[in-house]
């Protein structure tokens, strides 16, 4: 699975352990469309600097490298977007 792979509404684990919302064509500022990571809170990070290979800018290993990557199983997935129902896509081994 690669960056380009991420769709909206699809979960991801971060190597330090948070979880994030993938939004594409977000719009933040009224006026720019952006592709994020969101989080409750108003928390986002910006997808523009992860590599393809879902590691986080020049970094050997990075907390923000993306870890693992879940897909929604049910409608249920507003509610608990982190919960335990939602399918896993992808899953790096720490430290590969």
């Amino acid at each position: 699975m690669t960056l380009g792979d991420l769709k909206t509404g699809m979960t991801v684990t971060l190597r330090n352990g948070i979880g994030y919302i993938v939004m594409r064509d977000t719009c933040l500022d009224g006026e720019e469309m952006h592709n994020i990571l969101w989080r409750s809170g108003g928390f986002w990070m910006p997808l523009c600097m992860y590599n393809e290979d879902m590691t986080y800018g020049e970094a050997k290993e990075s907390e923000f490298d993306i870890m693992e990557v879940f897909a929604a199983t049910s409608p249920s997935f507003i509610y608990h977007p982190f919960g335990t129902a939602n399918m896993t896509l992808y899953s790096r081994r720490l430290g590969v």
